[in-house]
């Protein structure tokens, strides 16, 4: 008869990251800066899921003035309804003419 090794059992009781809940995963990320946000995506599909659902982009976090942030990526977070992407694209507007 096979016997269980405490590392076996131990590893059983670890919590993952898919096991959390989908809110739950969102309110972690929604902590990370817009500049750690595409890594965080990119280590697992619970975190993907996460990072690109709307009240996640509504939330997050833009970089100071130094750093530039792709229209695309302001367009995007602008659609989620993120208020600062939207700033940075009126004002980007009004001194394109």
């Amino acid at each position: 008869m096979p016997v269980r090794t405490r590392q076996r059992a131990r590893r059983e009781r670890e919590l993952k990251l898919d096991q959390l809940g989908q809110d739950m995963l969102e309110a972690i990320v929604t902590a990370v800066p817009l500049n750690d946000l595409a890594s965080a995506a990119a280590t697992c599909t619970a975190l993907r899921h996460a990072c690109a659902a709307t009240s996640v982009l509504a939330q997050a976090r833009l970089p100071g003035p130094p750093h530039v942030v792709p229209r695309t990526t302001l367009r995007r977070l602008s659609d989620a309804g993120n208020p600062w992407a939207s700033y940075r694209l009126g004002i980007a507007d009004v001194y394109q003419y």
